[in-house]
């Protein structure tokens, strides 16, 4: 499998530059490469930093630039970024090599990096792709919000899609029916047909010849019964085992009735929490919009959101960039609007002041609808690295890698080694 084998080669790239302490923060398709040899190579190693001036897709979160389409979401959000990063934005690729179209589209930069925030991704399956549950695993893994929820270093996943791979032509149901049960199946074993052939033996050898074929035969009956009981049950090899999807996949509700709804999420497993709001566009009690999304997967007993329509009709937005966060809340929120807010760094507005919102003021809305706010965080931040007991021109390398200049002094020191940096100024 292509995706699965590119894939594999862009994680050990980054397993190598985790394990050096390097995290690239702009993985995505432009910054991977194919050698005429046919390998696969990860370039542009931290310098989104300093084309900050030059690529204009490229949107700021924290002290790192990442490219909209492939950003995690903690960088959207400027929060501190770990390896796990780099891994969700792999996930993204591979979720795009799947099925021919990234997992979060919008009009604007900063429209796909709220949903990489908020949104959770439809399904692989949702969206039309046949692709084996294993490797739809590996994806929506890489794609979870929270770091913790996904691999925890590259080579892990790497573990994950040689295990894929070795499987791969067993991960598909062949038979015409749909029916599908273990995803890897245990061959009925087949006695070879017995030939006569005369030989003379004496009673007690043919007694031994016997005893012997009746245990193997046996063994072999216990054996096969054994396989069949594991896998009744579900029970797999550990190092071996194909990934298996727990999550339950949330189903579409608006336009449901209210009643109808919460039987539905019953039977998934599913809470439900309902919020009234008037819609004109909806009957009363029926469900006009729901989160999570439908395609999405989460764990059972997880709450589904419903919002609930009263019916009413339509106004106009009102304008509120400019404003400060709690002036704009409050003013929306009386409106009967439901309003969200987003975090970004911005060199010119100070922090708390609203930067952009979506749907622009003037458009016709309905009560209920969700408005997504802006917000200056103010100027980035940028923070110096920790370089103590490093080798100087490592060190160098890293200083040159963030865009910055640095010059270096020679101390005497009892305790670091010569050659290895003692101190920065300024500190880290």
């Amino acid at each position: 499998d292509k995706v699965a084998e590119i894939s594999s080669e862009v994680a050990a790239a980054l397993s190598f530059a985790h394990r050096n302490g390097i995290v690239h923060r702009d993985v995505k398709p432009g910054n991977v490469l194919v050698a005429p040899n046919g390998h696969i190579k990860v370039a542009d190693f931290g310098i989104a930093r300093a084309l900050a001036n030059v690529q204009s897709e490229l949107t700021q979160a924290g002290t790192v630039m990442g490219t909209a389409t492939y950003i995690s979401p903690e960088q959207a959000q400027g929060i501190e970024v770990d390896p796990r990063s780099d891994l969700y934005s792999l996930g993204v690729m591979i979720y795009e090599m799947l099925s021919g179209r990234p997992p979060f589209t919008g009009e604007t930069p900063v429209a796909v990096a709220y949903q990489h925030v908020q949104d959770s991704p439809a399904s692989l399956r949702a969206v039309g792709v046949s692709v084996a549950e294993s490797l739809e695993a590996v994806t929506m893994k890489l794609l979870a919000k929270n770091p913790v929820n996904r691999y925890p270093t590259a080579e892990d996943l790497r573990s994950d899609l040689r295990r894929y791979q070795e499987g791969a032509h067993d991960l598909r149901p062949s038979n015409p029916s749909g029916v599908t049960g273990r995803t890897f199946q245990q061959p009925t074993p087949t006695s070879p047909t017995p030939k006569k052939v005369k030989v003379r033996r004496d009673d007690g050898f043919r007694r031994t010849a016997l005893f012997t074929v009746f245990m193997g035969i046996l063994l072999v009956v216990f054996g096969y019964l054994v396989v069949q009981f594991l896998d009744t049950i579900g029970v797999e090899d550990s190092d071996n085992a194909p990934i298996q999807l727990s999550m339950s996949e949330v189903p579409n509700l608006i336009g449901t009735p209210l009643d109808e709804a919460r039987e539905i999420l019953r039977e998934s497993k599913l809470s439900v929490q309902m919020d009234y709001q008037t819609n004109i566009d909806y009957s009363e009690n029926t469900v006009f919009d729901q989160e999570p999304r439908a395609g999405a997967k989460i764990e059972p007993a997880e709450t589904v959101r419903l919002w609930v329509s009263k019916g009413t009709g339509p106004m106009t937005l009102i304008k509120v960039i400019g404003d400060s966060v709690g002036e704009a809340v409050r003013d929306l929120e009386a409106m009967g609007l439901r309003v969200d807010t987003l975090e970004l760094e911005d060199p010119v507005q100070p922090a708390g002041q609203i930067i952009d919102q979506n749907p622009v003021a003037g458009s016709e809305i309905t009560p209920g609808t969700r408005v997504i706010l802006f917000v200056s965080k103010g100027p980035a931040v940028e923070q110096i690295p920790n370089l103590e007991n490093r080798p100087v021109l490592a060190a160098m390398n890293i200083i040159s890698q963030l865009g910055w200049l640095a010059s270096t002094s020679e101390e005497a020191s009892e305790i670091i080694p010569a050659g290895l940096v003692i101190r920065t100024e300024p500190p880290a």
